[in-house]
């Protein structure tokens, strides 16, 4: 794992990370909300970095509010990470489903995110690093489960 110092706001290009995932560390503020609530507020969470693909922070399970992740009966094989595990969010009267997802037996080399949860922004009401709120269209979505809506 690479104990990553940078800035979190530094610019960073996509093309410059690894060509295989690789986990880091990182040292700033990760909040998620869904309407008017906060799901998810870390300062402990890991970032994934990948050639073409915008970071990844996961956020570990005890600083996610409790009862907003509710199992999706689906799981998807990622060939680096393992088999990650989606979840709908849900908070007040919102429900977001398929919003979140995790890897509870990751592959070797990724057991720094297991049982982490990471969020699609483009599904939460706002996901931020440091309170810089993230462009939805950042999110990587290749690995979604197609579930009927």
């Amino acid at each position: 794992m690479i104990d990553d110092k940078r800035h979190p706001h530094q610019r960073e290009s996509v093309q410059e990370y690894p060509r295989s995932p690789r986990v880091e560390d990182i040292y700033c503020r990760i909040q998620v909300r869904l309407g008017d609530e906060v799901v998810a507020d870390s300062s402990r969470a890991k970032r994934v970095v990948e050639r073409g693909h915008p970071p990844v922070y996961y956020i570990p399970p005890g600083d996610i509010r409790p009862g907003v992740l509710w199992d999706v009966p689906r799981n998807v094989q990622c060939g680096d990470k393992g088999l990650a595990r989606f979840y709908d969010v849900v908070a007040g009267q919102k429900h977001a489903r398929c919003a979140a997802w995790s890897y509870p037996e990751p592959r070797p080399g990724f057991e720094n995110i297991k049982d982490y949860v990471a969020f699609y922004p483009a599904k939460m009401d706002g996901c931020y690093v440091d309170n810089e709120q993230a462009r939805p269209e950042q999110a990587p979505e290749p690995e979604r489960p197609e579930l009927p809506e």
